[in-house]
């Protein structure tokens, strides 16, 4: 069961949110069964809670957690805050100060392949989350950026990380100290393994990951771009006069 008077576990958890939902917004949790028990139908989806801030989210999380333990149900939240109570799709996103990477077991071969992908990464993780099939990345920012850009660095933090295609930012994730529980019969604690919450800025990121440049330029980044001089006028009409 969760350990709700450990208080490792509950500061942990709430530095973890604290950290990543240091602005405002809705922050959603969402319970969602998984395991042998939903094999061949669509996913049993809990009530959705929303929360207009970490102390709400802090205060009934441990509670939360424990019922979906019960229930052989997982716990999710939205990884970005929401505008608004009820609405998750791209367009209900506002920004955030992190980006993420889903590291799977499944597909880097196994726990110490996945390991070596993530202590190969030129920086850092801010946060570690072991989730029972593999890893989640956490990379906190030193300031907003737009649902857009984190979109486009977490694509090529995927690649860099040997992650899975959960880059869009409507993506929820598991709940730290919540259960992975796709075997029914041995649930899988979600653990934080590793966090030093450093923040960076997300120009690291752009000089790093190099994302496409559609989504640079969504958010208006400004690309430094070579001015043309007489110099390079004279030359090239010396070389194409006919033009």
């Amino acid at each position: 069961m969760y350990l709700e008077n450990n208080t490792k576990f509950d500061n942990q958890l709430k530095n973890f949110f604290e950290d990543l939902f240091p602005q405002t917004g809705i922050i959603e949790i969402r319970p969602i069964g998984e395991g042998q028990q939903w094999e061949g139908q669509q996913w049993k989806m809990g009530k959705r809670r929303w929360y207009h801030s970490t102390i709400e989210l802090i205060r009934e999380l441990p509670q939360i957690i424990e019922q979906c333990r019960k229930r052989n149900w997982a716990c999710f939240y939205g990884v970005l805050p929401r505008k608004e109570k009820g609405k998750a799709k791209k367009a209900d996103i506002q920004p955030g100060r992190v980006l993420f990477s889903d590291v799977d077991n499944k597909d880097t071969g196994g726990w110490a392949q996945s390991k070596k992908a993530i202590n190969s990464l030129q920086i850092k993780p801010s946060y570690i989350v072991r989730t029972g099939g593999g890893y989640h990345l956490y990379y906190l920012l030193e300031e907003e950026i737009s649902p857009q850009l984190i979109e486009g660095l977490n694509k090529s933090l995927a690649i860099k990380s040997k992650g899975d295609s959960t880059h869009d930012c409507t993506r929820i994730l598991r709940v730290p100290f919540s259960y992975h529980v796709k075997d029914n019969a041995n649930p899988k604690l979600v653990q934080i393994v590793d966090g030093n919450a450093h923040r960076y800025s997300h120009k690291e990121f752009i000089d790093w990951l190099q994302p496409e440049e559609c989504a640079v330029n969504q958010v208006h980044i400004p690309i430094k771009r070579r001015v043309i001089t007489d110099k390079d006028l004279n030359w090239f009409m010396e070389k194409y006069p006919d033009i």
